[in-house]
């Protein structure tokens, strides 16, 4: 859970969003929608409106910053020491706190398995990587995969030229075994010629018949011829049948060879009977078988080849289909290592951008802390061998300043006297230095038995010699501050004992009778707060200046403007609220504008009585705070107290008192507090405060008043805050309107804010009016037309006034009007009317 932010996404139409954390101002809330500052408007103290409704899946970020550079209470020497500056210290400290912990929870951290964990944002502006284990960008990882695409593609590219280049070994192979059919067939051709040589032969050994010597030897040569073109024809036929088996498309041209070989052989066998031309034919059946031998030959070859082609394209496309998986695989790989560095580098991006936060803050808190250090070390010096002169940034000694001797082991402080021991600063206010004797020694100093080094204040010390006392000056003297020296020697393994009393400094004290004054009794019964008023110490009513029931700004003077407040004075001048709140606690304030040379302005608020007794023969102190606003102020500003031993209204006076204390001031144009502290007569019933000028003022000078305060003790406290609703109350003890609170009371205004209908016409009605709250006094009633210049109550529809009104039973409580009847009156018509009620002192 955050303390001091929240996260929201954005629907497109949702304009207000609510955050419960606290803070001191609306200025320490910030707004923005995808990290971009966003304008915005308060709907409550924990709603804010933005502009424009964010966008569908924007997020919007509400977050309260501290200021760091600055504590919000500033403790100084004499001041009061107040809960409420307690709590604001404690609350600032709360929220600095929180704020540290919300930026480092931002941060990217550990988690229990021993990750980085970014908690689902990106990581921006992240480095490229330089080691294997580096996170990669985004950026980078997609220029890596670019390149590992590109090699993926070359091999591709070159498995395809090896696919290529086997297919086209294999149509080489095609093509040698198409070569090795087309021999076989050129054989086969050999082979027909052979047989019509042969059945030529026939026939010339027919015609040969006679010849039988000739024919016979002829016949032998023939057979011979035949037996060898058999042979070459068996040797054709097993080349066709080798070309075959090599090459599938050879073996129908090998198997047609190896039969028109067989013919030719029984061609050469019936061609016995022919001699000379049987010898002639059968030689060139040979040569054909033997054409035809090496033909086979060469298919065979052919087909050898074709095969060798075949086995180098299957192993080129092997290898082709092993470099187009790897590839597939390295894209693969690469598209991986992509997405994991776009996530990586996301996370990168989001953990940079909360680290710079938590870098802006951390160094926000290390201003504040240095300031804070700066302050302390000022005040608290460390440890130092001897009294410094400046404090540790060279500049000058602050009274209160403190150091730690490290000679003497004491702590001292540094005084409008000069830097004296704080013994009690220390653990004790007495040091205890023992030493063992030798014999006839009558010097005593440096460090005793426990190895602490003998220093003393002169005059605060006493002296034991084996438990008995020794006295100053007789026994023993000690003037230097760091020796003893007995009158006698002492015996050997006599016990000397010193006992050394630390100064005491006690400075800016209260005496009994200020701390009476200024701090509550301690009483668990609330009534013996009665005459200190715990919760309601101040004495003025709207003191805060925020109620104006009469009017924002008039030119008159009296009780014409901001409540309870009656302005003396003569020349011109104009009196006016000031636009916003601007006090220094935050309240508004009276502004008094001089028309004329020569004017002059004083503030008075009378006491009632009830509000005075409790403050009988106690001194009291009066406050408030002055500025100019525009012009030359003359003179000074100072506050005056006058008082009355026989009534509280404000201009009967037995006499001014005399201050006790005071501060008079020269306003300038920033906020200055005036007080003067007064002792209060025992038989005052009437007090009056004036809020004093020493002499006229000029044209266009204008002075501003606020935090008016009268409290009991001496001492100025800061101004106390009352709700607007309870001051309003105490204002409306003494003045009340029926018109609304922030509507000034005027003739004609146009409205009504009492109605009733006649019932007959000629008679009389009679309206009973109640108080908000009992009034001081029974009060004076003014009436108030709202459709006429006049106080008479108005006839409505008829636009006339009725003429015979009156009141009656006026008290503190309550008024009636009567309305008589007669003129103006008409039955059943509305009428209507507006009042007022002083009861002012």
């Amino acid at each position: 859970m955050a303390y001091s932010y929240i996260r929201y996404t954005g629907n497109g139409t949702q304009t207000d969003f609510t955050f419960a954390f606290p803070y001191f101002s609306t200025a320490n809330i910030s707004v923005t929608v995808n990290g971009v500052a966003a304008p915005f408007t308060w709907v409550n103290s924990s709603t804010v409106k933005i502009t424009t409704a964010p966008a569908l899946g924007a997020v919007i970020f509400i977050q309260r910053t501290t200021p760091k550079d600055i504590t919000p209470v500033n403790f100084v020497d004499g001041s009061v020491l107040l809960e409420a500056d307690l709590d604001t210290l404690a609350l600032f400290s709360l929220y600095a706190a929180q704020e540290s912990i919300d930026e480092a929870n931002k941060a990217i951290k550990l988690n229990s398995s021993g990750n980085w964990e970014a908690q689902g944002n990106r990581i921006n502006n992240v480095a490229d990587p330089v080691s294997d284990q580096d996170v990669a960008t985004k950026k980078w990882s997609e220029t890596g995969m670019t390149a590992q695409l590109s090699i993926a593609t070359n091999q591709a590219t070159a498995a395809g030229a090896s696919a290529t280049a086997a297919a086209g070994s294999a149509a080489a192979s095609s093509a040698s075994a198409t070569s090795s059919a087309a021999s076989a067939s050129t054989a086969t051709t050999k082979a027909a010629e052979a047989s019509s040589s042969a059945g030529a032969a026939a026939t010339s050994a027919t015609n040969a018949a006679g010849s039988a010597t000739t024919a016979t030897n002829k016949a032998a040569e023939a057979a011979t011829s035949a037996t060898t073109a058999t042979t070459k024809a068996s040797e054709a036929a097993s080349s066709a049948t080798t070309a075959s088996t090599a090459a599938g498309s050879a073996n129908t041209s090998a198997t047609a060879a190896a039969g028109s070989a067989t013919a030719a052989a029984n061609s050469a066998s019936g061609a016995a009977a022919s001699a000379t031309t049987a010898t002639t034919k059968a030689s060139e059946a040979s040569s054909s078988a033997t054409s035809a031998a090496s033909s086979a030959s060469t298919a065979t070859g052919a087909a050898s080849t074709a095969t060798t082609k075949a086995s180098e394209a299957s192993s080129s496309a092997t290898a082709a289909a092993g470099s187009a998986t790897s590839a597939s695989t390295s894209a693969g790989t690469a598209t991986a290592q992509a997405t994991t560095a776009t996530t990586k580098a996301s996370e990168a991006a989001t953990s940079a951008t909360n680290s710079a936060a938590s870098a802006v803050s951390a160094a926000s808190s290390a201003a504040s802390a240095a300031a804070l250090l700066d302050n302390f070390d000022d005040r608290y010096l460390g440890p130092k061998a001897s009294a410094p002169t400046l404090d540790n940034d060279g500049n000058s000694l602050l009274v209160g300043a403190l150091y730690f001797d490290t000679t003497t082991g004491k702590m001292r402080v540094y005084t409008a006297s000069g830097w004296l021991d704080a013994s009690s600063a220390s653990v004790a206010t007495l040091a205890v230095f023992n030493y063992t004797a030798t014999a006839g020694q009558t010097s005593f100093s440096g460090v005793d038995i426990a190895s602490q080094t003998l220093t003393y204040t002169v005059g605060s010390l006493f002296v034991t010699l084996n438990g008995i006392d020794l006295k100053q000056g007789a026994d023993y003297t000690a003037t230097t501050g760091s020796s003893i020296v007995l009158a006698s020697g002492a015996v050997a393994g006599d016990e000397l004992r010193v006992y050394a009393f630390g100064s005491f400094l006690v400075s800016d004290t209260y005496t009994r009778a200020q701390a009476d004054a200024a701090f509550q009794p301690v009483n668990s019964n609330l009534t013996a707060y009665g005459a200190t008023g715990v919760g309601m110490r101040n004495r003025i009513i709207n003191g805060c200046m925020r109620v104006w029931q009469r009017s924002t700004s008039t030119t008159s003077f009296g009780y014409s403007c901001v409540d309870r407040f009656n302005l003396s004075g003569a020349g011109t001048m104009t009196a006016s609220k000031s636009s916003a709140p601007d006090s220094p606690s935050g309240n508004y304030s009276l502004v008094t504008t001089f028309g004329a040379s020569g004017t002059y302005v004083n503030i008075l608020q009378a006491i009632e009585n009830q509000n005075v007794y409790s403050l009988r023969g106690k001194t009291i102190c009066v406050s408030y705070y002055v500025k100019v606003n525009s012009g030359s102020y003359a003179g000074t500003q100072s506050v005056t107290l006058l008082y009355s031993n026989s009534s509280d209204s404000l201009n009967t006076s037995t006499g001014v008192q005399t201050p006790v204390t005071y501060n008079t001031v020269t306003p300038n144009t920033s906020w200055q507090k005036v007080y003067a502290t007064y002792l209060v007569p025992s038989d005052a019933v009437g007090l009056t405060i004036q809020l004093s000028m020493s002499a006229t003022q000029g044209s266009g000078v204008a002075l501003a008043y606020s935090d008016v305060q009268l409290e009991l003790g001496s001492v100025a406290t800061p101004f106390e805050y009352r709700p607007y609703g309870t001051e309003l109350v105490l204002c409306q003890r003494y003045y009340q309107k029926s018109f609304p609170i922030a509507t000034a009371p005027v003739q004609n205004s146009g409205m009504y804010t009492l109605k009733w209908t006649q019932v007959t016409s000629g008679y009389g009605t009679r309206i009973f009016i109640p108080f908000i709250v009992s009034m001081r006094a029974a009060p004076t009633i003014t009436g108030f037309n709202g459709g006429n210049t006049n106080n008479l109550v108005r006839n409505i529809p008829a636009a006339t006034d009725i003429t015979n009104i009156g009141f009656e039973e006026v008290s503190s409580a309550s008024f009636c009007v009567i309305e008589y009847g007669g003129s103006g009156d008409g039955g059943g018509e509305p009428v209507g009317w507006n009042w007022t009620a002083t009861a002012e002192l």
